[in-house]
């Protein structure tokens, strides 16, 4: 895969992510196949807020958000690696 595009992929998923905007997620995990949560909408958000956590260029403002939001709702706000 050409570099270019990988980078405009990585561009695009923060973008989406960072927007908290769902149509705009859902649009970039269907343009690149991305699976996602259809049946449960707390554990489609819990996934988006903890994979704004993992971007390192997420702005420190939209990780706090995160944080919060899995907090206020019963979620960690780290993932365990060792028990994926």
């Amino acid at each position: 895969m050409n570099i270019n595009i990988i980078k405009a992929s990585v561009r695009e998923r923060d973008a989406a992510l960072l927007s908290l905007d769902k149509d705009t997620i859902i649009r970039y995990f269907k343009k690149y196949d991305v699976p996602y949560s259809t049946s449960d909408d707390i554990v489609f958000w819990a996934a988006v807020h903890k994979a704004r956590l993992q971007i390192e260029k997420m702005p420190d403002e939209a990780k706090e958000i995160s944080r919060q939001w899995l907090n206020d709702n019963g979620f960690k706000d780290t993932i365990d690696w060792d028990n994926l």
